[in-house]
């Protein structure tokens, strides 16, 4: 907690003053190569640091009440711990090469959280995680390769970056903040602990993406192709998540469907080149989702472990505490006026309606949008409403609200309410364009607000949640999660093949056990040959003999 204030302090500074603290270290040289490992303290990387240090003290409190049934806490509390410290390795790294330190931390930590309870529902969420983040992986080693053949990792530096390294951080950047079409590990990464998800999902692990595009922004949008692409696709998360949260009934994945929507979003802007509007939604976004799931796991915590909406009910008699904080960060997700959600989102859309952007993600962006309303108010309908969805259920009654878990939800639900104007007046007020629209588009969150309202009302009188096919292609984010179930069974399976036919058959019969008795033969034969050849002609045999794989190489490869 000190450490953030320190650090929103310094960031405060460091803005005011127009200042930057770089600490360079030259780890070794090798001919015109240089390996430097680089910290960048400016008033981003301070201001998100303290961002994600409050979240964690507060979560570090909230984990001491709601993991101390665990036999394993310590081991909790460490993992957290270095998930952590490798986020903020990576706030603070520019360069390339000491960026992939914190994003294989936070990759490595995260599946460590993520099968933290051990069961086949934990396992599989973590091999779809690992698997599909070690996409990203391998493109930021390939960036990293391609930015050291110009000598040097500080890309930063330079004002020209290849156009591949340019693509290879874009696909970085999209499976970590699941981007279609990697956006099925971030649902089933629920299976965590709620903790995990509240410190994974605001702030840490899914954000990473995002940072990273916000820090090389500049050279991203030169790639116009690319970035009209990600734009497209940035639209198409944001709706499918936003659709398929409506008929969804698990608590923690409309929470989850929700930061989706609004990663999407955020990438939405990277692609407009508003990086700071990005970054105002992207702090504003982590303080009231981390709050969304604290609420969210005290609720599943009271009710024995069942995260179905539908028998959660007469949540402001057993918790009216709780029941209030949800109602805020629900608000601030909805874009509710004067809330801190309301500050960055209706400035987005606004600057969105000023710019040249295409009609079809404009489109998208107000749909998802009023659908963000609808589910906000259907989760706080289940929750709050006295009748319960099954009347064989009794609800539950004997719940009490913890005052460990009350302290550390209440300056998250305080900064709910006045981060987005506290960040705009301190922080973004210089970044916001000059908006001039007429006055009903400039209403047009409150419009926006009212339409989910309506909407909603008018699924809940058709009963669209009994149509089965339409429930299935939605809860299974538009077959894409069939997709990924039966891409990773089949890739496995012929991997094995591959390795028992060829790596432990032909490749091991002809290559491991008869390379020696053909280099003994060899050998013999051209020994012999020795005393009876010409020298000039044996040097030639020995030429043609190394010049041939490659002769062989560059006909079928290249």
């Amino acid at each position: 907690m000190m450490t953030s204030s320190l650090m929103m302090y310094s960031s405060m500074y460091l803005y005011s003053n127009n200042m930057q603290i770089m600490i360079e270290w030259s780890i070794f040289k090798m001919n015109s190569l240089n390996f430097e490992f680089i910290i960048l303290l400016d008033w981003i990387s301070m201001l998100f640091s303290s961002i994600v240090l409050l979240i964690s003290s507060m979560i570090m409190i909230y984990s001491s009440i709601y993991m101390n049934s665990s036999n394993y806490n310590f081991k909790f509390i460490m993992l957290l711990i270095t998930f952590i410290l490798s986020m903020i390795l990576m706030i603070n790294s520019p360069n390339i090469m000491s960026i992939i330190l914190g994003w294989d931390g936070l990759g490595l930590s995260s599946f460590c959280l993520i099968i933290f309870y051990q069961n086949w529902q934990s396992y599989n969420s973590g091999m779809i995680t690992i698997i599909t983040n070690r996409i990203g992986d391998v493109a930021i080693i390939i960036s990293m390769s391609l930015s050291l053949s110009y000598g040097s990792g500080n890309t930063f530096l330079s004002n020209f970056m290849n156009n591949h390294m340019i693509l290879f951080i874009m696909l970085a950047a999209m499976t970590k903040s699941a981007q279609f079409p990697f956006s099925s590990w971030l649902p089933a990464a629920m299976a965590a602990p709620t903790p995990v998800s509240a410190l994974v999902h605001s702030s840490t692990l899914v954000t990473a993406g995002i940072y990273l595009m916000i820090r090389y922004n500049m050279y991203i949008y030169t790639n116009n192709l690319s970035t009209k692409m990600l734009l497209l696709l940035a639209s198409l998360t944001m709706l499918m998540s936003s659709m398929s949260a409506i008929f969804e009934f698990d608590m923690k994945k409309i929470i989850a469907l929700s930061t989706l929507s609004q990663l999407g979003l955020m990438m939405s802007m990277l692609m407009l080149n508003l990086k700071y509007l990005a970054l105002y939604h992207l702090l504003t976004h982590a303080l009231f989702k981390s709050l969304l799931f604290m609420c969210s796991g005290i609720i599943i915590h009271n009710s024995f472990n069942n995260q179905d909406i539908r028998l959660l009910s007469m949540m402001n008699y057993s918790n009216p505490f709780i029941s209030s904080a949800l109602m805020i960060s629900f608000m601030s997700l909805s874009g509710f006026p004067f809330m801190s959600g309301y500050y960055s989102k209706d400035l987005i859309m606004e600057t969105m309606l000023m710019s040249s952007t295409n009609k079809i993600s404009l489109m998208m962006l107000f749909m998802a949008s009023i659908f963000t309303v609808m589910y906000s108010i259907r989760v706080c309908y289940y929750c709050i409403n006295s009748k319960i969805y099954n009347s064989y259920i009794p609800p539950i009654t004997n719940m009490s609200e913890n005052l460990i878990m009350n302290l550390s939800i209440m300056p998250l639900t305080l900064l709910s309410i006045i981060s987005g104007s506290m960040m705009n007046w301190m922080f973004f007020s210089n970044y916001t364009p000059s908006i001039i629209l007429p006055i009903n588009l400039k209403t047009l969150m409150i419009f926006i607000s009212l339409s989910g309202i309506i909407l909603f009302m008018y699924m809940k009188m058709m009963k669209l949640m009994k149509m089965k096919f339409l429930t299935h292609m939605f809860k299974s984010l538009w077959f894409l999660n069939n997709f990924n179930k039966n891409l990773h069974p089949y890739t496995l399976h012929y991997s094995e093949k591959f390795y028992e036919n060829l790596e432990k058959g032909w490749l091991e019969h002809l290559i491991s056990k008869n390379l020696l008795n053909l280099i003994k033969m060899l050998k013999s034969y051209y020994i012999n040959k020795i005393n009876t050849m010409n020298m000039l002609k044996f040097s030639m045999i020995l030429i043609i003999m190394f010049i041939m794989p490659f002769l062989f190489m560059m006909i079928f490869y290249l």
